[in-house]
């Protein structure tokens, strides 16, 4: 597996774990380079091993495991709320009820936020963990108004 932390990320964790302390300027910034291009955890595991004290290299490799494996899951986890995100904006636009609908809009999310080329980063606000509570809470709150009053109207069908 590929490193994906930036020299800053790892230069910290060096400097928390008390790493690379018998490493040289140069032996550091080659270290870096390495970094900067993505090598091997493994091979990163390893420049750090050899230029530090007291530390087996399998912990540090498990470490620099540990983090890719966190910043993939959050990758994951943000793709798929701003697959739900889309999927709420969707069936929230169904909702045939313009004053329920209003809800959406001002609670929700704002009109126009979602557009047919919007990026998924424009919508990493949505998927922060507060805001996307909130978000479920009024969809969920929309679609509850929605049932007792108009229901949903897509491709000529009511819901009721």
């Amino acid at each position: 597996m590929k490193i994906q932390m930036s020299c800053e990320e790892v230069r910290s964790l060096c400097i928390r774990n008390d790493w690379f302390t018998a490493g040289s300027n140069r032996q550091y910034e080659k270290m870096f380079g390495r970094v900067a291009e993505h090598a091997d955890i493994d091979e990163v595991a390893t420049l750090i091993w050899i230029c530090s004290v007291d530390v087996e290299k399998a912990e540090i490799a498990n470490q620099l495991m540990r983090r890719a494996n966190l910043e993939q899951n959050e990758a994951t986890v943000s793709k798929e709320r701003i697959e739900v995100v889309r999927a709420m904006e969707t069936i929230a636009r169904t909702v045939n009820n313009e004053n329920i609908f209003m809800e959406w809009l001002t609670y929700g999310v704002a009109d126009g936020d979602i557009r047919e080329g919007t990026e998924d980063d424009e919508l990493e606000y949505y998927t922060r963990d507060e805001e996307y509570s909130e978000l479920m809470g009024t969809f969920l709150n929309v679609m509850k108004s929605a049932s007792k009053s108009g229901g949903l109207y897509s491709d000529g069908v009511t819901s009721n």
